[in-house]
């Protein structure tokens, strides 16, 4: 069985959640790690579909 990945989809999904997981660390941790964790995952987008992935699997929503 093979399944068709809609790119265009998954990167609107991980840029939803990308805002998302930064206003929750801003809420909890303060604007300096929000920028900090902003920094990292937009360096890097593949840590942000990895973190993303996770969240989902878990079945996380609010991070």
């Amino acid at each position: 069985m093979t399944k068709k990945i809609d790119f265009i989809s998954l990167e609107a999904a991980v840029a939803a959640w990308l805002s998302d997981h930064l206003e929750h660390v801003r809420e909890t941790f303060g604007e300096g790690e929000a920028y900090a964790a902003a920094v990292e995952l937009e360096d890097d987008p593949w840590v942000a579909l990895q973190w993303y992935v996770e969240d989902k699997r878990r079945g996380s929503t609010a991070i």
